[in-house]
């Protein structure tokens, strides 16, 4: 067992920085998470229809509006997923649907403790 724990989940993550997609996919299955990453709001669309998506990931490498439009559609089609949205201070702006935000910048072990405390807890403790 890991560090942090046994969680299983199916995540989706989104924006358009590949290898970073790819790089926080694999962190994800050290808390027991398998997923898939989506490029363009189409292929994130259309995964979270076919899988049980819990948590779902938007990268800062997407824009506000990509990210306000994910966020809509992940409520009306997977209301129970958690979102987890990552952004550079600098760019900053909350849309609506009260996501969880966590700095893009916090490292690897504070984005898996936080993947793990919502969905374990359905909320992000900022400490």
């Amino acid at each position: 067992m890991s560090e942090f724990g046994k969680t299983h989940c199916c995540a989706l993550l989104f924006g358009h920085h590949k290898l970073l997609l790819e790089t926080r996919k694999r962190l994800l299955t050290l808390i027991g998470c398998s997923g898939e990453t989506a490029l363009n709001l189409r292929d994130f669309h259309t995964y979270l229809l076919r899988h049980p998506v819990q948590l779902v990931v938007l990268c800062q490498s997407s824009t506000l509006e990509e990210r306000a439009e994910a966020v809509a559609i992940a409520a009306q089609y997977r209301p129970d997923a958690r979102v987890l949205m990552l952004y550079s201070p600098a760019r900053w702006c909350k849309p609506g649907n009260d996501p969880a935000l966590l700095d893009s910048m916090a490292g690897p072990a504070r984005f898996l403790e936080a993947a793990q405390q919502l969905l374990e807890t359905g909320a992000l403790e900022h400490a």
